[in-house]
């Protein structure tokens, strides 16, 4: 039982961890969306 609560403990930080991952990924490829969007409008 005790392996098994470490275990989901573990799991739920992993879990964790990739959500924070995807956010910054998600505002750097928006930061280059915008960023090509911006110079595309300037033309």
């Amino acid at each position: 039982m005790k392996i098994f609560q470490i275990g989901h403990k573990v799991n739920k930080f992993l879990h964790e961890i990739n959500k924070q991952k995807l956010k910054i990924e998600n505002v750097e490829n928006n930061n280059i969306f915008n960023f090509s969007n911006y110079n595309i409008r300037k033309f």
